[in-house]
């Protein structure tokens, strides 16, 4: 009896992680072949997979904002963060509130998956609402922290509520997951005094979806409940509150670190973290992965000492000169950029079946490095078409270095996208960073760049650039009153293939294009101005025939424009857009030539 119950449960904890897979990448390639692996394999398994399929896809099809009032967390730029308990909502308003406001809303719309930072933890927009009243514990916090020295408060809003600053502290809290580390450090002690905890802390600061795994652990302690069980219960409940949450970094990392206590994986538990850092974050800090533990007590210690400067102000200094200290500790870091693929997987896997050393965890770990860092984790030369929301950024990359050509680098608003393209790629150089005009959407990360990359040479005047077999053509098109018309326009011709990056130039600068390079053949073309109506010409399209079109766009502004797109459609273009596929790469091969976009889409182009 006992041994079919614990059949069932793993079989149920088998479709739970495949169900959060494909909801994680969202790839129906990769929902199609899980089906047919459980069909093959079992068919129990594949009718409930199924079930919970259908099921959660009508959940998120129909699901409505039942919960019609919220709390004000913060403010994040000209917006408000609001608590909705299970989730979070970006209230956009020309009203002043505080932190602890009640919000009554009376009107909302669905959330671009890609719009901005936040979309990864907020789900919906509202756009009208009223302030009811101030809800005392959470007003009383934020009174406190007003009246704290400005420095002072950017440590307090980055502990409690994860609130990034631009202070000059270089510890990361962990994508918000302090209070996560504290509170589980509470529950392993004592689960009714973790609930007690997690109480107080909603009521005085905020509630966060990670808490419920804290609940679920809770719940599973009191009744001796078994790993497999309570990774189920978490994985399946995340799934049908929201299955967007699961790309909450903040919930993710800790069920990807419960996960590795369930399945007993061989590997060691530092290995496993270098991995999942790596193909996450595209960058893994080796001396942070091995003083991981104490580096959690370190930042408890941060948390609970922001705390209690909030009720005894008097110990500010010596807050700040800790902070300064901890600071330190997390700029000695070993980094180690480029987001594993999945040949160095297949290989990784072959040469941990051949070790048997009593030093196998260390050996293992050494070879993630060594394929992470090897020119076969991403050998082949790509241009990729980054997704940075509203403004453009263009990579140009051959397969063996570890440097680029960058076209243009989007707003700063949305350079974390930026920047976490780039070190998932392995780039520590941008030997050429060409900035095709002066929008903000285009030229805003210059100097972050600079902070987090060797820029060897910083292009705002048009020349021609020859970078390894690659030459890059500088077309010049005149002089204009205005910078988008002023826009740098680039061709470059490699493989058999002729890409045209058009920066944000008018109908009537293309015309002047058309007229002097008009013979040069074009395959790709970056539409100009994020597929603005002031662009993308008839004459201009039927003149160069593209086989493809990049726009990238947040989709605000009404970009691209229904006239644009019907123009493309026209001469037969296969248009991508950022807002719907994400980051669009072409990759040349010697074997194969293709298209790959982060939705997972393929085209084979030769």
């Amino acid at each position: 009896m006992r041994n079919s119950a614990g059949s069932k449960n793993i079989s149920l904890f088998k479709v739970a992680v495949l169900l959060s897979i494909i909801l994680y990448f969202r790839n129906l390639y990769l929902t199609v072949m899980i089906a047919v692996y459980l069909i093959i394999n079992n068919k129990k398994e594949f009718i409930i997979y199924l079930f919970l399929v259908v099921a959660i896809y009508i959940i998120e099809r129909y699901r409505c904002d039942i919960i019609p009032i919220g709390i004000v967390d913060y403010k994040k730029y000209n917006y408000y963060i609001v608590d909705k308990f299970f989730y979070k909502v970006r209230f956009n308003s020309s009203e002043t509130f505080r932190s602890g406001d009640v919000i009554l809303f009376s009107g909302g719309s669905s959330l671009n998956d890609n719009e901005s930072q936040f979309s990864k933890n907020i789900i919906f927009v509202h756009n009208k609402g009223s302030l009811l009243f101030s809800f005392f514990p959470r007003s009383f916090i934020s009174n406190k922290i007003s009246l704290l020295d400005e420095s002072i408060q950017a440590i307090v809003n980055k502990t409690v509520y994860n609130l990034n600053s631009y202070d000059d502290l270089k510890f990361n809290m962990g994508y918000g997951l302090i209070s996560y580390y504290f509170l589980n450090s509470i529950r392993k002690k004592d689960p009714r005094i973790c609930i007690v905890a997690i109480v107080i802390y909603s009521l005085l600061f905020v509630f966060e979806i990670r808490f419920i795994l804290l609940i679920i652990d809770v719940l599973c302690d009191l009744k001796d409940k078994d790993s497999t069980y309570r990774m189920t219960f978490k994985l399946l409940l995340i799934c049908i509150i929201n299955s967007r949450i699961l790309t909450n970094y903040s919930v993710l990392l800790p069920l990807l670190f419960s996960l590795y206590r369930t399945i007993d994986l061989p590997i060691g538990f530092n290995t496993y973290m270098f991995m999942i850092e790596s193909l996450l974050f595209g960058e893994a800090d080796i001396l942070g992965i091995f003083l991981f533990k104490h580096l959690i007590s370190l930042k408890i210690v941060i948390f609970l000492f922001s705390l209690l400067v909030l009720f005894f102000p008097f110990l500010s200094d010596l807050f700040l000169y800790f902070s300064k200290g901890v600071s330190f500790l997390y700029g000695l870091e070993i980094p180690v950029r480029g987001q594993i693929s999945v040949l160095s997987i297949i290989i990784f896997i072959l040469c941990f079946r051949m070790i048997r050393n009593r030093y196998r965890d260390i050996y293992t770990f050494v070879l993630c490095i060594i394929l992470i860092l090897s020119p076969l984790n991403d050998p082949f030369d790509h241009i990729t078409y980054i997704d940075v929301s509203q403004g453009d950024s263009i990579m140009i990359k051959t397969g063996l270095k570890r440097s680029c050509i960058l076209i243009d680098t989007g707003s700063e608003f949305n350079y974390y996208k930026l920047r976490s393209r780039l070190f998932k790629e392995g780039i520590y150089t941008i030997d050429h960073l060409i900035i095709t005009h002066d929008d903000s959407d285009h030229n805003g990360n210059i100097e972050n760049l600079y902070s987090d990359f060797k820029v060897k040479d910083l292009v705002m005047e048009g020349k021609d650039i020859q970078w390894h077999d690659l030459y890059l053509k500088y077309c010049y098109l005149g002089e204009y009153d205005n910078d988008n018309d002023n826009s740098l326009v680039y061709y470059m011709y490699t493989d058999g293939y002729g890409f045209l990056f058009t920066g944000d130039i008018s109908k009537n600068v293309e015309g002047t294009y058309i007229r002097k390079y008009g013979d040069l053949n074009v395959d790709f073309l970056k539409v100009s101005h994020h597929g603005s109506v002031t662009a993308s010409s008839r004459y201009f399209i039927s003149e160069l025939l593209p086989d493809y079109a990049i726009i990238s766009t947040s989709g605000q502004y009404n970009h691209p424009h229904p006239d644009v797109i019907k123009v493309l459609n026209e001469y037969l273009v296969k248009t991508f857009i950022t807002r719907q596929c994400g980051s669009v790469s072409v990759y040349l091969t010697s074997l194969i030539d293709l298209i790959k976009t982060d939705n997972g889409e393929f085209v084979i182009i030769k």
